[in-house]
């Protein structure tokens, strides 16, 4: 469990290294979740939600997932996205 924290420590470094918003929030409705919430404005950047999770290496992967998606969806030009 000690490694867990670091490595969720190293995550979220990551993210704000590379700029990408993020947030845990208390909403019943991702529980053991994460999303991430792209907005209409092209030019607004995207953010990665997540809520409480009861397993600390579920919610390390599910966060690195999202981030993934942000990361592909940086990569695109305006039309791809």
């Amino acid at each position: 469990m000690k490694n867990a924290q670091r490595v969720r420590e190293s995550l979220l470094g990551y993210l704000a290294e590379k700029g990408i918003q993020f947030l845990q929030v208390s909403r019943d409705e991702l529980k053991g979740k994460a999303v991430v919430e792209f907005a209409f404005d092209l030019g607004a950047p995207p953010s990665v939600l997540w809520g409480p999770f009861k397993d600390k290496i579920r919610e390390i992967i599910s966060v690195a997932h999202e981030v993934g998606h942000v990361m592909v969806y940086k990569e695109m030009n305006r039309d791809e996205a």
